[in-house]
């Protein structure tokens, strides 16, 4: 009993330690480059330890490894995607807005992506920022794509399908 609690306090401690780092970038002086790495860091860390709690025999033991397991696990897939989103910024125009939701990076591009009426060649303006989407999408081959559009409103909504 008295190691149960002694491990469940020092997951509770390391719990602390790991609120207390998160800060808000506005206070510190600009974006945090890591954030989704040190979200997906805690937030796996602590479903990794109550998983570990629930399943194990030794609780105490069951929520150390499940918390360390988890934070490994979350810190990978933010990491990823903080580099991902990292190079993008640095690659793409900044009319290219980007957001990093944790589990997505959502990319909108402006709104001149035009085809001519009747075409299917993109304007050339648009080309360098696609061709580097391409590379980055080369680099991440797990990412998963969805591209999201729409026709203008010339002409009537058949000829528009």
């Amino acid at each position: 009993m008295i190691r149960a609690k002694k491990s469940l306090l020092m997951l509770s401690g390391a719990s602390l330690l790991l609120a207390a780092a998160c800060t808000d970038p506005g206070y510190v002086g600009g974006p945090n480059p890591n954030q989704k790495t040190q979200q997906g860091a805690l937030i796996g860390g602590l479903i990794g330890a109550g998983t570990g709690a629930i399943v194990s025999d030794d609780k105490g033991k069951g929520a150390l490894l499940g918390g360390v397991l988890g934070a490994v696990g979350g810190a990978a897939i933010g990491n990823a995607l903080d580099r991902q989103e990292a190079e993008l910024r640095q690659q793409l125009d900044s009319d290219v807005r980007i957001v990093n939701t944790g589990d997505r990076l959502i990319l909108t591009m402006p709104q001149d992506i035009r085809f001519p009426v009747d075409g299917a060649t993109v304007a050339p303006a648009l080309r360098d920022d696609l061709f580097k989407v391409s590379q980055s999408l080369q680099a991440y081959p797990n990412t998963t794509v969805q591209v999201v559009g729409h026709t203008d409103s010339d002409g009537d909504a058949g000829y528009n399908q």
